[in-house]
């Protein structure tokens, strides 16, 4: 497929008056190689674009399509066209959502349903396919300009952050910079634009302020690249943009540092100082080498922070650190989770944590394991740092709370705990959708018990806290996973309203003997003083059980009482 959308000028399409129809549907005919489409109705206007708008522009729909939805559509197309050549189908049908641009410069959701099928004239794959705008609701308004220093916050609505975006994102700015490279007088220019201190605004001014201005740094950036180059939001707080050279690079990213240090954005009446950083990957040419692009100019991106905000830093071999031998281990990981995702491969396992003083199960931890493509099971430990670092964490934690609060419904008499990363459990759309399900049933959160695998920054501290305290007053309880094996402290676990803490299993498994005795001792003490149960780890024997057991600890989870299983214990 080949895209030669570009972005519509609405400035000049506008209707005079407002109260025109609308005009909701458009019926499409599209030759699915080039993307050109035949208009074969559309009642009086389409998104409030005249039906001329349409005649004879093939490309004309594809550029009304917003620009970083734009790449999504065609890849989910061109596997559907697979599906459909490789399976020997007659026909195909299918159902695709994004948003358009309209007449007033509006971004709207759509949904587009349609056929698949073999042009009997040509043989070539064609669809056929009805495009219907969404009720149209305007939920805020905001200026496309860096240089605007005003924003109205009216309702808006956290999307859950979707991690496989970074992946979707790589393949889109790999797909366009191999189509560059071979264009005469072309050569590609990445750059991986930063904005610095994000989460200090969304910890002073909540989730919507900070998606307000992720939106807005999106629309700045649509406007000063139309006809230009490509962008899209890589993850988190951080955009891509691809140009097919030189001639406009400087100025673009001097106009976004200048703009950025020039006007303040205005969030709740007052004004916020947001700085950029700038990464840049220069002389891309589509050799191996050159397949990690991306990745070199956010490590650029981490050496501009690094210097001071508000810099600008090429990629050298010289001036920026690179592990390309890891960074495509990382991506490798990613791609095979995905993968598995897709294929119904990722599966949960279950061990027991075991009270020792009655011999029963206080709960079942749930454990996420990858079953390969040759049935071997993967533990998550294994991948997880990857998936951090990718951004793809969220989709491991968003399966296996899903799994567990199902599990929870279904077993009125069962607990479950589940391990959940920090940057997950403070995202709001997380968060309203593991409340919404204990509001469907309240005894679950009771029963749910949330294992923190990280407890991060000092600085995140007190939103974590104001996380826990909202879900507690639901029930849901709380342990620090892993105590004594990372970089959280007894300060930390002090200022958190814990009810678990699980001694990590290096203190019985290698190390200094007495040390380690006398840190499990005090640990227990202290926990036993504020009301809060601790758990040994990694109990594998009887001299392992031995050791937690004389310091005072009868809560213990490990090989001797059983390994993780994927079998559901408490049925059977």
């Amino acid at each position: 497929m080949v895209d030669n959308s570009q972005d519509v000028d609405t400035s000049i399409r506008k209707n005079d008056n407002k109260h025109k129809a609308y005009g909701s549907q458009m019926v499409l005919e599209c030759d699915l190689e080039t993307l050109e489409c035949d208009y074969k109705c559309s009642s009086g206007s389409f998104a409030g674009y005249e039906r001329d708008f349409f005649n004879n522009k093939k490309q004309q729909f594809n550029n009304l399509i917003h620009q970083p939805d734009r790449p999504l559509r065609i890849s989910k197309l061109e596997k559907l066209e697979n599906r459909f050549e490789q399976d020997q189908l007659n026909s195909l049908n299918f159902k695709l959502n994004y948003r358009i641009k309209d007449v007033y410069g509006d971004i709207v959701p759509v949904q587009e349903n349609g056929l698949i099928m073999r042009d009997k004239d040509t043989d070539g794959v064609i669809l056929h396919s009805v495009v219907s705008v969404s009720q149209k609701t305007k939920q805020f308004n905001v200026n496309s300009s860096l240089t605007h220093n005003s924003i109205e916050f009216e309702g808006l609505k956290k999307a859950t952050h979707d991690g496989m975006a970074y992946q979707r994102s790589r393949e889109f700015f790999l797909k366009m910079a191999d189509q560059l490279s071979k264009q005469k007088g072309c050569n590609p220019i990445f750059m991986v634009v930063g904005i610095d201190q994000l989460r200090l605004v969304n910890a002073a001014h909540g989730f919507q302020a900070t998606d307000l201005l992720l939106k807005q740094y999106e629309k700045n950036l649509e406007t000063r690249l139309r006809d230009i180059g490509h962008f899209l939001r890589i993850s988190g707080d951080k955009f891509g943009i691809l140009m097919p050279n030189e001639d406009h690079y400087p100025k673009i990213a001097q106009d976004l540092l200048q703009a950025a240090q020039s006007y303040p954005l205005k969030v709740n009446g007052k004004n916020v100082w947001l700085s950029l950083s700038i990464g840049v990957y220069k002389s891309y040419s589509p050799h191996k080498a050159d397949l990690l692009f991306i990745e070199k100019a956010e490590a650029a991106l981490k050496v501009a922070r690094r210097r001071g905000r508000g810099s600008l830093v090429e990629y050298n071999k010289d001036n920026v650190s690179f592990d390309e031998k890891n960074s495509q281990k990382l991506l490798d990981i990613g791609e095979m989770f995905l993968e598995a995702l897709h294929s119904n491969r990722i599966a949960m396992a279950y061990q027991p944590v075991i009270d020792t003083s009655t011999k029963s199960v206080l709960f079942y931890e749930t454990l996420l394991r990858l079953i390969d493509t040759e049935n071997n099971v993967i533990d998550a430990h294994y991948i997880a740092p990857a998936l951090h670092e990718l951004g793809m964490i969220r989709i491991a934690d968003f399966f296996a709370i899903n799994h567990a609060l199902n599990e929870l419904m279904t077993h009125p008499e069962l607990n479950l705990s589940v391990n959940v990363a920090q940057t997950t459990l403070t995202d709001e759309g997380w968060q309203e959708f593991l409340l919404a399900k204990i509001k469907q049933s309240p005894s679950i959160g009771e029963r749910l018990i949330i294992e923190l695998i990280e407890t991060g920054h000092k600085e995140d501290i007190d939103h974590l806290k104001r996380t826990m305290a909202r879900l507690k007053a639901y029930g849901v309880r709380f342990a620090i996973d892993d105590f004594g094996a990372g970089h959280t402290n007894f300060s930390e676990f002090m200022n958190l309203e814990i009810d678990f803490i699980k001694i990590d299993k290096q203190f019985v498994s290698h190390g200094d003997a007495e040390k380690s005795v006398l840190f499990i001792e005090a640990l227990h003490h202290l926990a036993q003083k504020i009301g809060v149960t601790t758990i040994g780890e990694g109990v594998e024997t009887d001299e392992h059980l031995d050791v937690f057991g004389q310091r005072g600890v009868k809560t213990v989870q490990g090989f001797l009482y059983g390994r993780p299983s994927l079998e559901k214990l408490w049925v059977s």
